[in-house]
């Protein structure tokens, strides 16, 4: 029998290992995407990958509820990144996922990435998180504890800054 997800978390709160890992399968794969489309390197993703589920381990009596149990992770993974992206005091752009596509595809997704470099940090997130993660504007603003009306604005302003890239504009469409 699969347990509700809030079931999962209360019984986690209460130190259920078991439960615990329960949780965390069931958002591990959103995760490592989100850590992926934010971290060049791979032993950089994996420590952060590993931190992040720490993290929600040590504090998962902290969680109140606020929000889904998905958003307060990916909060933390995206904290994660930020912090690693401070401590290197150095921007790292994104790399291409590296699952087979096709190649016209593959084109069409470095043209996005292309354009995503010369976007400033709130609306490049906001984009990926959009676009590239499937969030929803209220899901995006649930994350980065923003209004709706903001992440609009930072989509806005990113879809406006690489709109001189006609396949990625073609793509942008496609994916509405």
């Amino acid at each position: 029998m699969m347990l509700a997800e809030s079931e999962l978390v209360k019984q986690s709160q209460k130190g259920d290992a078991t439960a615990f890992m329960q949780l965390i399968e069931r958002h591990d794969h959103r995760i490592m995407s989100v850590v992926h489309r934010f971290t060049f390197d791979q032993f950089d993703r994996d420590d952060i990958y590993q931190e992040v589920f720490l993290a929600a381990f040590k504090n998962v009596r902290r969680f109140r509820g606020d929000c889904a149990f998905a958003t307060w992770l990916l909060r933390i993974a995206l904290n994660r990144c930020i912090d690693l992206e401070r401590k290197r005091k150095k921007e790292r752009w994104l790399e291409l996922p590296s699952q087979a596509i096709d190649p016209q595809q593959s084109q069409k997704l470095a043209s996005v990435y292309r354009a995503l470099r010369h976007l400033a940090k709130g609306p490049r997130t906001c984009f990926q998180l959009h676009y590239l993660e499937g969030m929803t504007v209220e899901e995006i603003a649930d994350l980065l504890s923003c209004r709706s009306g903001t992440v609009k604005s930072q989509l806005n302003r990113a879809r406006k800054q690489i709109r001189q890239h006609d396949e990625v504009q073609q793509w942008i469409q496609a994916t509405a």
